[in-house]
């Protein structure tokens, strides 16, 4: 005959914690929210740019960060332009953090805001804009997703794509 009687398990009590443990466990979650507050806001730069329609355009961007640079390439004709075949027609760097920051602009294309630099063209102003070619200018696409943009020449206006 089998044994259909249930075992009760009965639980060890609990230690009681010393106040020393006491206290390192709410320092411990202290810190455990520390640190995920600290790796919400360090997060993607939440970076937008616009253009104002005129030709030359103005950028501006906004949101909270800061962008690195700000390049404009000619892009190579095509329904989806191969960005490896791109070329830089104007490139700017901030001189620091405070130039930087964001909310920044307007920044008039060819004409390099105080507290930047010129990389390209290294001399000069960069070419014209022309009719009917593509553009896109903004920071880094992988830092900055919406942090850049494409645009067109069309009918003597900057046209965002």
């Amino acid at each position: 005959m089998l044994n259909t009687r249930k075992k009760t398990v009965i639980p060890e009590p609990r230690p009681k914690m010393s106040p020393s443990s006491t206290h390192a466990r709410v320092i411990l979650r202290f810190l455990l929210l520390l640190l995920l507050v600290a790796n919400a806001s360090c997060g993607e730069p939440h970076l937008a740019i616009e253009i104002d329609g005129q030709v030359p355009p103005s950028f501006t961007f906004e949101g909270a960060g800061a962008i690195p640079f700000l390049v404009v390439y000619e892009l190579p004709s095509g329904s989806s332009p191969d960005m490896s075949r791109a070329k830089v027609i104007w490139d700017i760097r901030p001189n620091d953090l405070a130039h930087a920051r964001v909310p920044l602009g307007p920044i008039k294309y060819g004409i390099v805001p105080e507290g930047f630099n010129q990389l390209v063209p290294r001399e000069g102003a960069p070419p014209p804009l022309q009719e009917g070619k593509s553009y896109q200018a903004g920071g880094p696409p992988i830092e900055m997703p919406n942090g850049y943009l494409q645009f067109n020449i069309q009918n003597g206006k900057a046209v965002k794509l």
